[in-house]
């Protein structure tokens, strides 16, 4: 069944398209890896782990909802 969120959940959303923003932004700024230094890599690999977990989080947060914040469909789209 769909409803509205609550302000609650509409502030959670924010905060986790927000830290998924900066997980992808950190991300961009290492576009050639091939080159990094293994610690550097293994940093990178952990970020796109916990950007993955954020993502997830904020699908099964946002999936009954019938609107959405406009970032959060930025991460879905």
């Amino acid at each position: 069944m769909s409803r509205d969120p609550n302000e609650r959940e509409w502030a959670e959303m924010i905060l986790l398209a927000k830290k998924i923003g900066e997980c992808k932004e950190y991300l961009s700024d290492y576009k050639f890896r091939a080159v990094l230094k293994p610690k550097t890599r293994q940093r990178l690999v952990i970020v796109q782990m916990n950007k993955a977990e954020l993502i997830a989080k904020l699908k099964m947060l946002a999936r009954n909802f019938t609107k959405v914040p406009s970032g959060v469909m930025n991460v879905y789209f």
